[in-house]
């Protein structure tokens, strides 16, 4: 009995000593969300999953802060599809809003409940040809392991060629994401031409 108890005793303070381990490691989410955070500005890059035989050519913009602020979000465009070549037809076009470390606190914490999930393109804004392009958040936040209503703000929308299309042909663009206003530059816009030329056929 004396041996069955010392044993029980040593499994117990195994299983202990790796709880605190456990509970401190990040999710794969959280990894991600951080990688998102420390994007690379109109970087263009491709991958190609052999397991799934499918092709992901990814573009991220590190927006612009309004009136001299630091980066407030990213924006991440991905195409995907079957092969190593895009199809006409067969792409699936999204896009994703992260907050920077330098965002504004009051918007990095959901728990303020500032509206301004949605994401806005105004296209050309000073023409009279200049149209507004306003996408819905499909989803919102990362949970990782954190309390409800800590979700990383970080919002997923739809894209389609045609709306693609539309910003590679605008001149200027501005708009909001997640609540932080920003104008593209001109390398930011040739960028975007560049993963249109690539991705929609």
């Amino acid at each position: 009995m004396p041996v069955a108890r010392r044993r029980s005793r040593a499994v117990a303070f195994a299983v202990a000593s790796l709880v605190p381990l456990c509970a401190a490691a990040p999710s794969a989410a959280q990894i991600d969300a951080g990688l998102l955070a420390r994007a690379h500005d109109r970087e263009i890059a491709t991958a190609y999953d052999s397991s799934s035989g499918r092709t992901n050519i990814t573009l991220t913009l590190v927006l612009p802060g309004p009136r001299g602020l630091g980066p407030q979000a990213t924006l991440m465009f991905t195409g995907e599809f079957p092969g190593r070549e895009p199809a006409s037809g067969a792409t699936q076009f999204s896009v994703r809003t992260h907050i920077t470390p330098l965002s504004d606190p009051r918007r990095r914490d959901p728990r303020t409940l500032v509206e301004g999930r949605d994401l806005i393109f105004e296209l050309d804004p000073q023409t009279d040809t200049g149209i507004r392009l306003y996408l819905y958040a499909a989803n919102y936040g990362y949970g990782g392991f954190v309390a409800p209503g800590d979700e990383v703000p970080l919002a997923f929308f739809a894209l389609t060629s045609a709306e693609l299309r539309a910003l590679a042909v605008s001149r200027d663009i501005s708009g909001l994401a997640l609540g932080s206003e920003f104008v593209l530059t001109a390398g930011q816009l040739d960028a975007i031409r560049e993963f249109v030329r690539r991705t929609v056929r």
